[in-house]
């Protein structure tokens, strides 16, 4: 299990990208249900994986995902105003 701080980051980042417009949801999908659906699936992810790397490509598999417009490197460069 990874965690209430992991959940935490997810969801800022996920409404700190949809905020900035950098991130399109489909019709009808919210923020906190693509949050909760990245933290399902970090728990699948193997340790020590990139976070901004796996972040775009779990983001752009999402059903509840339409676009995304941030480079893994603006992904990474996010991570350093997260609040824990």
């Amino acid at each position: 299990m990874r965690g209430p701080l992991i959940s935490n980051i997810l969801g800022q980042v996920v409404a700190r990208l949809h905020d900035e417009k950098r991130l399109e949801l489909v019709v009808g999908a919210s923020v906190e249900a693509l949050a909760e659906e990245l933290g399902a699936r970090i728990e699948q992810a193997p340790p020590f994986t990139q976070f901004s790397r796996w972040l775009s490509t779990s983001l752009l598999d999402s059903a509840l995902v339409e676009e995304l417009y941030a480079t893994d490197e603006e992904l990474f460069e996010m991570l350093s105003w997260v609040e824990p």
